[in-house]
């Protein structure tokens, strides 16, 4: 199965926020078990090491994110997916748009959020990672 993983999910992992570690981490040991497929966006990437690197050292950091693209592979949203995310009025925050239109690049059966509501018009099912483990 194909997931596209939010930003919030992946800082859940890395910065091991409670109460939400547990869900993420079984997640992404789905993944490193060949079980499910993760996707994420170059600005997932990115928001993350900024975020991360403000609790760690930036090589603690860095060292985090070659971890995790071993795990998850990172698909953009392209110019034409960009078009759309900006034209999308649906979507009331353009990063959770791109957040969108990179799901649908990667061609993801599920968009994983603790954030449900940011993606209420998805073209794609959207879950928490509770929800998507329930289903696994």
């Amino acid at each position: 199965m194909r997931l596209f993983i939010d930003t919030n999910v992946i800082v859940d992992l890395l910065a091991a926020r409670t109460p939400f570690l547990r869900d993420a981490a079984q997640l992404f040991t789905l993944a490193d078990t060949g079980k499910v497929k993760l996707f994420t966006s170059s600005i997932a990437v990115t928001t993350t090491f900024y975020l991360l690197q403000k609790e760690v050292k930036p090589e603690v950091a860095r060292a985090a994110i070659q971890k995790l693209l071993t795990i998850v592979k990172v698909v953009d949203a392209g110019h034409s997916g960009i078009i759309r995310a900006i034209n999308d009025l649906q979507f009331k925050d353009f990063e959770d748009a791109v957040q969108h239109q990179s799901a649908l690049a990667a061609k993801a059966k599920i968009l994983v959020t603790r954030n449900e509501k940011d993606f209420g018009k998805s073209a794609i099912s959207v879950m928490t990672p509770k929800q998507v483990l329930g289903l696994l």
